[in-house]
């Protein structure tokens, strides 16, 4: 079990907010890229990931779920250009 460390501060939370931007444009470049298959795997995976309806529905994964579905659509067009 991991042990939580010490709070990050200020300028740690807005080298990580920084990273977390610029990996979010990596993934959408790269499914730019590729196939729809590719594209449509993602969508396929965001919708595996959301919790069943009986299920607890825990918000992080659905507004994971959601972001996956924003990333694809701005690959696709990024890709149409």
């Amino acid at each position: 079990m991991l042990k939580d460390g010490p709070p990050l501060g200020n300028a740690e939370l807005v080298q990580l907010r920084t990273r977390m931007i610029a990996m979010e444009n990596t993934v959408i470049a790269m499914l730019a890229s590729h196939s729809e298959d590719a594209r449509a795997n993602v969508l396929n995976l965001s919708e595996i990931i959301l919790p069943d309806a009986d299920a607890t529905q825990h918000q992080l994964t659905i507004d994971a779920s959601n972001l996956m579905k924003h990333y694809v659509e701005r690959a696709a067009k990024i890709g149409q250009s």
